[in-house]
């Protein structure tokens, strides 16, 4: 099941970079657009989501906005801040690349029982939980040592 797992990771990781190429953006810039087509960000705020500097975070938010993916929007909680939100051409793009694999999946799962497709959808949001935990937590995987895989 582990190395199903790890394929599956890997594929979507291929998916992803695919998708950046197409839109002619890096993996990191997709990754923004990813966050920010789920809620309004301070520039901080993605940079800390992004693991990405202060520095880098302006340079990619640059790059966005020029290419027409987001916009600089006032924050009405704090007139020192923005919000960046995706713009219409941007999650125009990202649903674009998406729809191809989601209309597979599709018919995927349309040739699934009703039991079935309900333990593939238990399974997929569990698998999914746990991976977005790893991602936030800062040790890895419960249990690994520094310089193990985690």
């Amino acid at each position: 099941m582990a190395e199903l797992v790890y394929r599956q990771a890997a594929a979507t990781l291929q998916h992803a970079a695919a998708m950046a190429r197409r839109m002619g953006l890096g993996l990191t810039d997709l990754h923004a657009l990813e966050h920010l087509s789920q809620e309004e960000l301070t520039p901080k705020r993605l940079g800390e989501r992004l693991f990405v500097s202060p520095g880098a975070i302006t340079a990619l938010v640059d790059r966005l906005e020029k290419a027409g993916h987001l916009e600089r929007v006032a924050n009405p909680k704090d007139r020192r801040s923005s919000l960046l939100r995706t713009t219409r051409s941007g999650r125009e793009a990202m649903v674009a690349q998406v729809m191809p694999l989601a209309t597979e999946v599709e018919r995927i799962a349309a040739g699934l029982s009703d039991e079935e497709l309900a333990a593939v959808e238990r399974f997929v949001g569990e698998v999914t939980a746990v991976t977005t935990r790893q991602a936030q937590s800062p040790g890895g995987a419960a249990g690994a040592s520094p310089g193990e895989p985690g």
